[in-house]
């Protein structure tokens, strides 16, 4: 995982995923193992997530700067922080190992929008 965001009503993860497991495993792993989870100290009993999931290819570190970038303003733009080091529920705050993207070096200039 190299950035993310919980929002109110989704989430937004920039992965990786494993040699041993496909983008679809992966997914399935991160929703069932937070919808136990969450119904196990909540008591909760209805569905968490919902089917399916829209993803995006990375092509190239412009395209890895945008989409990160879009990912950690989504909690400043959605007016739940002033600045995206503040929101705690997201990978910019700072508490949270993220694992290193080939694309993390160096700078490209670009801009989400």
């Amino acid at each position: 995982m190299h950035v993310f965001a919980i929002m109110p009503e989704h989430l937004h993860l920039l992965i990786t995923p494993g040699k041993e497991a496909s983008l679809e495993k992966a997914i399935m792993m991160i929703k069932g193992g937070s919808s136990h989870k969450i119904k196990q100290r909540l008591l909760y009993k209805f569905p968490i997530w919902m089917e399916g999931f829209h993803d995006r290819w990375i092509r190239d570190q412009h395209e890895y700067r945008i989409r990160k970038q879009y990912i950690e303003q989504n909690p400043v733009k959605a007016h739940l922080a002033e600045k995206s080091n503040e929101y705690r529920l997201g990978s910019s705050c700072g508490q949270f190992r993220l694992d290193i993207c080939k694309f993390d070096e160096g700078a490209s200039g670009a801009e989400a929008h």
